[in-house]
Parts: structure tokens; C-alpha cells; sequence
């Protein structure tokens, strides 16, 4: 499958030297669950994450241009094994399932 990412130029230089995405998925759970909570800001609808686009470059470029940053497209092409778990934003009922999660873990945050 062929997969697309924008990101930043240094982002992009880093990525293309070390063969790989970083999260700082860590950070962002330790300012979640350690001592009080901090407000920040979190780009894009889903959060933190690797965000990608099937077979659409221009939608790459559009998502990280709204951020205003210098921007660099990158392919990625992956073999996925199961197809099931990807979840499709132009899908009716996938966008429906990810609601249902978001909504259950807002609820679950605010809880702890």
C-alpha cells in the first residue's frame, strides 16, 4: 500500500536519516498521568501520531500545511497484513466507530 505523510523539512531530514517515525507518544503520556494535568495543544483531529494518506499526496501536503510550517511530502509503502485494521475517514461506519471510541475515552480521562 502506498502511504503519504507531510511533515516538516527538518522532521522529514530526520526521518529519511534514521529509516523511521518518531513518537513522543512518552512525553505526551507523562504529561497526561503524572502529577497534575497540563493543558496542550495537540495538532491534528486525532491527536498525536503518525498520520498518513492512501494514495493522495495532496492530501498530505494540505494537512501540514495548515500548521504553516516548511513542508516536505514523504512516501511510505507498507505491506499491511490486515486491512480490517486501518480505519477509513471517508467511511460512514469507521467514522462512527472512532466517535464512539473518542467519546469513551474523553469520558474515561475525565474519570482519572
Amino acid at each position: 500500500m502506498r502511504l503519504y505523510h507531510g511533515t516538516t523539512t527538518s522532521n522529514a531530514k530526520e526521518i529519511l536519516k534514521s529509516g523511521r517515525f518518531h513518537s513522543n507518544l512518552h512525553i505526551i503520556e507523562s504529561i497526561l498521568y503524572e502529577g497534575e494535568r497540563k493543558k496542550f495543544e495537540i495538532p491534528g483531529s486525532l491527536g498525536y501520531g503518525t498520520y498518513t494518506f492512501v494514495d493522495d499526496p495532496s492530501m498530505a501536503l494540505r494537512f501540514i500545511n495548515k500548521f504553516g510550517m516548511d513542508s516536505q511530502v514523504l512516501q511510505v509503502d507498507v505491506d499491511i497484513e490486515n486491512s480490517d485494521s486501518i480505519l477509513d475517514f471517508t467511511n460512514p461506519d469507521h467514522r462512527k466507530q472512532f466517535r464512539i471510541f473518542s467519546q469513551n475515552s474523553r469520558n474515561v480521562q475525565k474519570g482519572q
